[in-house]
């Protein structure tokens, strides 16, 4: 039987899980020479990545602003996803999304300041830009214990909003 006042929330939930797919075969696929990206001279005429030119775009600048946290996304929004095809009631179906948004960022700022050139990074770092942005705000004011607790403290806040039910 379907429950109508649920229809609105599940709908959402799906489409966001069939996003999940799209970004997360773009991100596995990604090729630095694809059109979009001017990381590698010459640029590859035709686009490798598996979902096209779209997904190349995608693929290209979740790396650019991300790097590595770029996983992060297709991680956080499938467990939104299913979240809320698994919840009874939505009281707040995006405390869960803000929750993984912090945990993206704690997550990109975390890989620019323990592995900074990971293989593969852009030339931002392995955290990407924001991770490169978060790291050049916080070190100069900060020392490293004091980023450290600020960053599990937000990674914390953004575990209690993920798992608050």
């Amino acid at each position: 039987m379907i429950n109508h006042r649920r229809l609105p929330i599940d709908l959402l939930a799906l489409a966001l899980l069939g996003l999940v797919v799209f970004v997360g075969l773009a991100l596995w696929s990604f090729d630095p020479a694809d059109p979009p990206g001017d990381a590698v001279y010459p640029p590859s005429e035709e686009t490798m990545n598996l979902m096209g030119g779209g997904g190349a775009l995608v693929a290209n600048n979740l790396r650019n602003l991300l790097g590595w946290g770029a996983w992060f996304i297709p991680l956080s929004l499938g467990a939104c996803g299913i979240s809320w095809l698994l919840r009874e009631r939505h009281d707040q179906p995006l405390q869960p999304l803000v929750g993984w948004m912090l945990l993206v960022g704690v997550g990109c700022t975390s890989l620019r300041a323990l592995a900074p050139t990971l293989p593969g990074s852009p030339l931002t770092g392995s955290g990407g830009l924001l991770g490169a942005w978060a790291w050049t705000t916080l070190h100069p004011r900060y020392q490293e214990p004091g980023i450290a607790l600020l960053l599990s403290t937000l990674a914390a806040a953004g575990v209690i909003l993920v798992f608050d039910r």
